[in-house]
């Protein structure tokens, strides 16, 4: 502990990859400057609730009273993001890992489904060839393919 301000000249390297955290889910950073950042998964603490956490990684989740839950129902507008096993905030960006359900080919939106904490390919068209408006609906775009009952594949996590 120290109190008062630092200057480092040169590098800030930790003794290992993803060995260090700056800060607390209780001692934040109120803001911070960068010419340029890399990160991985952007989570959400807005939508932070305890135990969230103990679901798989890959879970698909919304926001229903107060609190984030995985989801139940297909394309629901309420989807927010998917878990990280061990974080109690969702991911809400990043190509991150969803679990999903059914035929999913690279390039499909993939919007909540029936099958518990499972996204699934969104239908883009009506039966007629129409378009249809799936506006709040696609937490994300699939970056490989997958098909069966339960796959954890990596997508760009966006909600559109």
């Amino acid at each position: 502990s120290f109190s008062g301000s630092v200057q480092i000249t040169g590098t800030l390297i930790p003794e290992g990859d993803a060995v260090r955290t700056i800060g607390t889910p209780e001692n934040r950073w109120a803001d911070v400057y960068a010419e340029q950042t890399t990160v991985g998964a952007i989570f959400e603490t807005g939508f932070t609730t305890k135990g969230l956490g103990e679901n798989p990684t890959g879970t698909v989740v919304i926001w229903e009273s107060g609190k984030v839950i995985p989801c139940t129902e297909k394309e629901d507008n309420r989807v927010v993001g998917a878990i990280l096993n061990g974080k109690d905030q969702p991911i809400i960006m990043g190509a991150e890992y969803i679990l999903v359900t059914g035929r999913i080919k690279e390039g499909d939106w993939i919007v909540t489904s029936n099958k518990n904490g499972h996204g699934c390919a969104a239908e883009t068209k009506t039966k007629w060839g129409f378009k249809r408006d799936l506006f709040g609906k696609v937490i994300g775009q699939a970056l490989e393919d997958a098909e069966g009952d339960s796959n954890l594949i990596k997508c760009f996590i966006k909600k559109l």
